[in-house]
């Protein structure tokens, strides 16, 4: 009979779990460890090999008596059945890479909706990533996890929501960083770069000193100009890049972020205020040639209760292109002033597709115009040069 390939079990996940016995525990315990891997040799066999990958944290929560079994246990894995342990700073990557270089189960009630644009197998084949239950007698079973294929934007929002938290900028009890999540910044240093080009105010999210506060790449402190309101997330990608299930693009290379009221230019080249989409610092594709250097203008504005994105042709060489959900394409005029919504993209030069994220920002700040005094009149071009 063909040896089973095995199974990678993310440690974290399985000892945090309070649907494990002892049921509603919050709290991790390594005992749950075990009923996962009795289940697994009940269910696919003693001789399948199983792989242990658990985040760093974890060895620090554990109770003392838990964390001297747990070292015993990576000193001689294979005592408890076990091929390999590994414990890294984050552990859903690895795992993830691991199950797909040797094609096993993954063992986990996450649904890696952040990750799949990264593993697509995951979609491809969900009856390899491995959930459990529990009986009304404490037996705990395995049984394939409630994976379905997502939109592209639904990942992409998941992929924004986990970046802003490991920039401290989503935490609840981080009030300083949601506000600088919150506000619209610029830098005023004499002969920095940044304050420059973005004279107007910072396109992305503004980097977090160590004391909590908004500070620009130069080191300067920077300054608040007043509330983001409503803000949306944009991804840039190859187009000509193959698509991903759910609709994903493997080529994404770019994403930043726009506000209700404001406008940002995406073209190729020294824009002064705007997105260069051939920087390169930027992995851009080679079919950026195709792209204009004043190409088209992205905005985002309220439409009763939910903002509405636009797009406006410059008079591009080779075209803008929308692409409905439906699969109907089109040409945007030169001047033509179009809507988009999330399940759309627009295609520049036949070669870079711009969409937004599912990722929405509210703010409790968002009914209030932005407080800029007489520099806020009019409309105002956010962006970058060269990053």
């Amino acid at each position: 009979m063909r040896k089973h390939p095995g199974a990678v079990i993310d440690v974290s996940n399985v000892c945090w779990s309070k649907h494990l016995p002892p049921v509603g525990r919050k709290f991790p315990l390594l005992e749950r460890l075990f009923l996962i891997r009795d289940a697994w040799r009940e269910q696919y066999g003693a001789g399948a090999p199983v792989d242990l990958v658990g985040d760093n944290s974890l060895l620090r929560s554990l109770l003392p008596e838990d964390r001297a079994l747990l070292e015993r246990l990576r000193q001689d894995p294979g005592a408890e059945g076990f091929d390999e342990i590994r414990f890294v700073p984050y552990a859903d990557p690895v795992f993830l890479r691991l199950a797909r270089e040797r094609g096993r189960h993954v063992i986990s009630s996450d649904l890696f909706t952040d990750l799949r644009r990264a593993e697509p197998w995951i979609e491809e084949q969900p009856q390899r990533v491995l959930a459990w239950s529990t009986d009304a007698d404490a037996r705990v079973r395995l049984h394939p996890s409630a994976i379905v294929p997502l939109p592209a934007h639904r990942v992409s929002k998941a992929i924004q929501v986990k970046d802003l938290k490991y920039l401290r900028l989503l935490e609840p009890d981080h009030r300083d960083q949601q506000q600088i999540l919150r506000s619209h910044w610029r830098c005023t240093a004499i002969g920095c770069d940044t304050a420059l080009r973005w004279p107007d105010g910072l396109l992305g999210w503004p980097t977090v000193g160590s004391g909590g506060r908004a500070v620009c790449v130069c080191g300067s402190l920077l300054e608040r100009l007043g509330p983001r309101g409503v803000t949306r997330s944009f991804v840039v990608s190859d187009a000509t890049a193959p698509d991903l299930p759910g609709g994903l693009s493997a080529g994404e290379f770019l994403r930043f972020p726009v506000s209700v009221g404001d406008a940002v230019q995406l073209g190729r080249g020294a824009l002064r205020q705007g997105l260069n989409l051939a920087a390169e610092e930027l992995p851009a594709p080679l079919g950026v040639k195709r792209v204009s250097r004043a190409h088209l203008v992205v905005s985002l504005e309220r439409t009763g209760d939910t903002p509405q994105a636009y797009a406006v042709d410059l008079g591009s060489g080779n075209g803008t292109v929308v692409v409905r959900e439906s699969g109907a394409a089109r040409r945007v005029e030169p001047g033509e002033r179009v809507a988009f919504g999330v399940d759309d993209r627009l295609v520049l030069g036949d070669s870079v597709a711009v969409r937004m994220s599912g990722q929405l920002h509210f703010t409790a700040e968002q009914t209030l115009p932005p407080e800029l005094g007489a520099g806020g009149e009019g409309t105002t071009l956010l962006g970058w040069e060269g990053a």
